[in-house]
């Protein structure tokens, strides 16, 4: 059975996910940096500031878009997850 993490540290995986700063983030979604700060800040994307900086998860964010766009999460009744 293969590890949920593929045979990599926990620490690296949660590392290669975490998106930090607003133009990092923006750029994984294409949005603006002001975009970015505004959609996280009216909770429309997850996201949220460590400090005076904003993360984001790669995955948290692709599920939230695939879940708004109808996909494979949405499909089975997870939304947001």
């Amino acid at each position: 059975m293969p590890l949920p993490h593929e045979g990599r540290s926990i620490d690296e995986t949660i590392a290669e996910d975490l998106l930090y700063g607003l133009v990092e983030i923006g750029r994984f979604i294409g949005e603006s940096e002001y975009r970015t700060k505004e959609l996280i800040l009216q909770g429309k994307i997850p996201g949220t500031r460590v400090g005076k900086t904003f993360i984001g998860s790669k995955r948290h964010l692709r599920r939230h878009y695939d879940a708004m766009t109808g996909g494979f999460f949405a499909d089975r009744g997870v939304a947001g997850a």
